[in-house]
């Protein structure tokens, strides 16, 4: 049985900005986030991001989000398939997108949206944030066996078109760059997933809450701030993405504030230094 220990008990070890936290020993809950990862990628789940999304082997260059090209619209083979989407509006933190849409390509048209994957015993895990001219679907393209449960959630007032598969086939076959796009897209997207497999392996939790930070500071909706980039989300949401308690995500935004790399006030953290 697991046993608990207490926070004077946790050994201390340096981060990458010189203060010190205490390494955790939540076990059970890290591995269920690891044991999530290694399923949807395994699963290989088409959350399917802007080709504009930057890529390469450092988690901080590759897996950020960018706008697609403000003021110029979407890639041109989604503005022409845009059309033939129904589109829906929903308030913050209504359902968008769960298992029984398994059948349905979606894109976000405005606002913002947030992945979860659900269990029954644990605390949903983010795994990702849509932004205005992504796709995004469960259904796997080549293995047509159940994917974990997923769900996505308006993050602000959004609207998103919805189009069945059967119907994307028929656009695709005359306009075949639609292929071209979501093949590029999940390609991206597999390497996002790789990354964050090695870190729930081999990183602790104040390096993952770190580069968490830092990815935060590069999505769309980052508002730029005299002192860096300024972001707003909850312990318990920053502790879902990065695969701890909301508590252990609170001491080491603690411990960043007081070795100077960010400011705290409420939900808004401005990350100093940061750049989009």
């Amino acid at each position: 049985m697991h046993k608990s220990v207490s926070d004077a008990t946790l050994p201390r070890a340096r981060g990458r900005f010189g203060y010190t936290y205490k390494k955790s020993r939540s076990i059970p809950a890290f591995y269920g986030l690891f044991i999530v990862t290694i399923m949807v990628l395994n699963k290989s789940i088409t959350f399917i991001h802007s080709p504009h999304s930057g890529a390469g082997a450092d988690m901080d260059q590759s897996t950020h989000w960018a706008p697609l090209n403000e003021g110029a619209g979407f890639p041109p083979c989604l503005e022409r398939a845009l059309p033939h989407f129904e589109r829906r509006s929903f308030r913050p933190k209504a359902v968008i997108y769960s298992s029984e849409l398994h059948n349905t390509l979606c894109c976000v048209i405005s606002g913002s949206a947030t992945v979860y994957v659900e269990e029954p015993i644990n605390q949903p895990v983010v795994t990702d944030y849509l932004f205005p001219g992504e796709l995004f679907t469960a259904e796997s393209l080549a293995d047509p066996g159940p994917a974990p449960t997923i769900v996505v959630r308006a993050r602000t007032a959004s609207e998103v078109g919805f189009l069945s598969w059967n119907r994307f086939r028929d656009l695709a076959h005359d306009d075949p760059e639609l292929f071209e796009l979501i093949l590029a897209q999940w390609g991206r997207r597999q390497r996002r997933l790789e990354i964050k497999v090695h870190d729930l392996a081999r990183a602790d939790v104040a390096q993952r809450v770190e580069r968490a930070l830092r990815h935060l500071a590069r999505l769309p909706n980052a508002a730029p701030h005299p002192g860096g980039m300024q972001v707003r989300i909850t312990r318990q949401e920053l502790g879902q993405f990065v695969g701890c308690s909301r508590e252990m995500a609170g001491r080491v935004l603690k411990s960043l504030q007081q070795s100077g790399a960010l400011m705290l006030r409420g939900r808004t953290i401005v990350v100093r230094d940061a750049t989009r």
